[in-house]
Order: structure tokens, then sequence, then C-alpha cells
């Protein structure tokens, strides 16, 4: 599986008696997959996000395609260290049909990636064992 790591710098306003600064902040992004959404516009990235000085998390990305845009986050949700694995283990919970079940595949006039490293949740729980 092909991952991509981007280094995203983004200027923050700081105030500090009164006076507002600018600082950059930088964080490193690594893409580890998506998940096809049940709406064909739809899909669910999977980053792993790391601040500088910061234990590397997961932030899970509602992404929507946005015609001539191309996609566009919708949601961001970013779960603390901690939880990744109580993530694993409640997906380890859920009835092995529903949680087994492959996704039916769905065609698309798009020229993009929006099926490249689709990952399966069979796959997920085979190596998080």
């Amino acid at each position: 599986m092909k991952s991509i790591i981007n280094f995203v710098v983004t200027p923050t306003e700081v105030s500090a008696n009164n006076d507002s600064i600018w600082i950059q902040i930088m964080c490193i992004e690594k893409h580890l997959g998506d998940l096809l959404g049940d709406e064909e516009d739809t899909r669910v990235q999977l980053v792993q996000v790391a601040g500088e000085s910061t234990t590397p998390t997961l932030e899970l990305r509602l992404e929507r395609h946005a015609g001539e845009l191309g996609w566009q986050v919708h949601r961001r949700i970013r779960l603390a260290p901690g939880q990744i694995g109580a993530l694993r283990d409640a997906l380890n919970l859920m009835d092995p049909d529903a949680r087994d079940t492959r996704h039916p595949g769905r065609q698309t006039d798009r020229d993009d990636d929006a099926t490249d490293n689709v990952i399966e949740l069979t796959t997920l729980r085979r190596h998080s064992s």
C-alpha cells in the first residue's frame, strides 16, 4: 500500500497582551487509506497526523466530491493517541457479518484516486490482532 506524507505549515494567530502575532505550526500527515462512503460523492480518509513534538494520532476526514474543485474536507475527527486501540477493539465487537461484508464496488466517472488505497475492515482486523 502506498503512503503519502505531507508537511503542512499553518499560519496561526496568537494573542498575548492584546498584541497579535502570527506563528507557523508544522504538522506531518501520512495518508493511510480511504473508505468509500455510502453516497457516491463521499469518502472517509484515514490520516496519521503529528504536530511538532507530539505523539502521532489518527484523523478521520469525511470528504465530498465538489465537481471541478475535487475532494473537499467536510468534517474532521481527530482521535487522541490512546483512543486508537479502543477504536480497534470496538470494531472487533461488531457482528462478523456486518464487519466483514465487502463494500459493493461502484463505478466513478471522475479521474481521481477515489478507489486507490481503499481499506477493507477485514484486512484492518486481520493485521491488528
